[in-house]
């Protein structure tokens, strides 16, 4: 990952606000954690720069388009990367004022590299992706997750003029898309096929009716995912799960969640976030015991975020409108979680053997996912019960309705 001087400089000086430094040294950070994510390349450095014969540190978190040919390739074709950077550069960086927990973009290029400050230097840290989240959790990222909702509601009504309109690109889905074409749809269909695959090998009780009724719905679900002509909509994340929030402790005790990474962003009702989030990250027993509080402790905050504008949520979104949301995204979530959490939680040593060989992504991501499932479904129990869970609230959500 290669940053010219030009570059360097153009970061210290969106870090500053100004261009009074003088630039020394750029490194690798002593914190270094380079990795693979899904649909980017990461890595930790370090500029030392001076300023008012002060040498300080910048601590920064680069992302660029896979290396390898094929998962580059897919990266481009779903414009994760282009996405990311219009989010982060015309309409998160309107929110600086609102106190919301999110990276800063210090620089976006055209070749798809992105740098944010590396926000584990200020005390964030994910939890461990192989566990559930419990309530105090879950009431962070829903108060950070209303700041972001509440933010681009306030950006609307100043500049009257709703998001979707002057960036008709985040109508269109980065990885859900129905477009059959699009990599996204190939690779939702073949985790589709692992799930049928699953369900019949771990869930044969369940009368085919009912399965069938699911997976009729699910072959249908990326059509669903649009911004709603009934209900209002909010920049959505979309992307919800454990590796896109990070947490700050003080003493143990959990103080705030950021919510990162913003590669597949779209608009659609407030819901559809709140929903997904609790679907991915939460046991069952948690979101049965917990619903309406929750949904009522979001929905509180978000009101809160409106009115430090002047804005009565209720000329926004009324508690009706959001619990009706509630009730049409339901069934939508609960079609997606499955597919989502059989791709995100596979066991470290499988996807790390996909990752590095752009043969095997390839195969996993656009081809055949059946054998690395039924594999995880065997060795690692934190993923069969999350995997069988998910599909189990589906299953009984066509039984009961």
């Amino acid at each position: 990952m290669t940053l010219s001087t030009e570059d360097l400089h153009k970061i210290i000086k969106q870090h500053l606000k100004s261009d009074d430094f003088e630039f020394i040294s750029y490194e690798y950070s002593h914190l270094q954690n380079k990795s693979i994510g899904f649909l980017s390349n990461q890595d930790k450095k370090c500029i030392t720069y001076k300023v008012q014969d002060e040498i300080e540190e910048l601590y920064i978190f680069v992302k660029e388009l896979p290396y390898s040919d094929t998962h580059r390739e897919i990266t481009i074709q779903m414009g994760a990367f282009q996405r990311e950077s219009l989010v982060l550069e015309e309409i998160l960086a309107n929110f600086q004022d609102y106190s919301i927990p999110i990276p800063k973009c210090l620089l976006t290029k055209p070749d798809g590299t992105i740098v944010l400050n590396d926000i584990s230097m200020e005390g964030y840290q994910n939890k461990d992706l192989y566990e559930t989240l419990d309530l105090v959790h879950c009431k962070k990222v829903l108060k950070s997750l209303s700041k972001i909702h509440g933010a681009s509601f306030i950006m609307e009504s100043r500049e009257e003029i709703k998001l979707n309109e002057k960036y008709p690109i985040i109508e269109t889905e980065v990885l859900l898309n129905a477009d059959p074409e699009h990599p996204g749809c190939k690779c939702f269909g073949v985790g589709l096929n692992a799930i049928k695959e699953i369900a019949q090998e771990f869930l044969p009780d369940y009368p085919a009716e009912v399965t069938d009724m699911a997976f009729d719905y699910m072959e249908q679900v990326l059509d669903k995912l649009k911004p709603s002509q009934v209900h209002t909509n909010a920049l959505s994340h979309s992307d919800m799960w454990g590796n896109n929030i990070m947490y700050k402790y003080d003493n143990g005790n959990l103080e705030e969640a950021c919510i990162i990474d913003f590669q597949l962003t779209t608009y659609k009702p407030p819901a559809f976030d709140v929903l997904f989030f609790l679907h991915n990250c939460t046991a069952r027993d948690l979101r049965t015991s917990y619903d309406t509080y929750l949904s009522k402790y979001y929905f509180s905050a978000l009101s809160k975020q409106l009115a430090q504008s002047n804005i009565n949520i209720d000329d926004i979104m009324s508690w009706t409108d959001f619990e009706e949301q509630k009730k049409e995204y339901l069934p939508i979530v609960l079609a997606t979680v499955p597919m989502y959490l059989s791709f995100i939680l596979m066991p470290v040593h499988v996807i790390n053997d996909v990752m590095n060989n752009d043969t095997e992504f390839c195969r996993y991501f656009l081809e055949d996912r059946t054998e690395y499932a039924i594999q995880a479904m065997n060795e690692s129990t934190f993923y069969r019960e999350r995997v069988l869970e998910s599909l189990m609230e589906l299953f009984d959500y066509f039984k009961e309705n």
